[in-house]
């Protein structure tokens, strides 16, 4: 009977140990590449969910827009403009100053100041294609969001680039 016990916790132990080294395994497997972050969020669970970001200049964006659409992205571009009326949205320019990337603010964002017009910004959010959407009643004519056709960032956060 005692082999009997001991052979079967010699089966568990096993079995816990190549279980783990398979985790380890898939973990270094899906490790960070030089573009790629992962960072933490917390769930409403309290437990905390893992989010790879991707990095990302505007001039790459639009190179292979397949590789970064619908993803959480930290794009990395000069400030051309912000929204004077809303302070809502930004618009940020690789090495084509007619390649625009629009910013909108999220709801942790109050607005985007002018004074950041001219600054390099590292923003972070998911990045879609572009749907322009005009509010009736919306007489505001702007000649940079006019550019700016092709996609769209939502905004979590952003930093001044150093």
């Amino acid at each position: 009977m005692k082999k009997l016990i001991f052979g079967f916790a010699l089966s568990i132990a096993v079995l816990a140990c190549s279980t783990n080294a398979k985790q380890k395994s898939a973990e270094q497997s899906t490790c960070c590449s030089d573009e790629t972050v992962k960072t933490e969020t917390p769930c409403c669970n309290g437990n905390t969910k893992t989010t790879e970001t991707i990095e990302a200049s505007i001039d790459d964006i639009f190179a292979t827009p397949e590789k970064y659409l619908n993803k959480t992205v930290k794009i990395k571009g000069r400030v051309i403009h912000t929204c004077r009326k809303s302070g809502k949205k930004m618009f940020l320019a690789g090495t084509d100053k007619n390649k625009l990337v629009k910013v909108f603010a999220g709801e942790n964002i109050a607005r985007f100041e002018e004074t950041l017009e001219g600054e390099m910004v590292v923003a972070q959010g998911k990045l879609t294609v572009l749907i322009e959407e005009h509010e009736e009643g919306d007489n505001h004519e702007c000649t940079t969001e006019n550019k700016s056709k092709d996609y769209q960032l939502a905004c979590m956060s952003f930093t001044i680039a150093e």
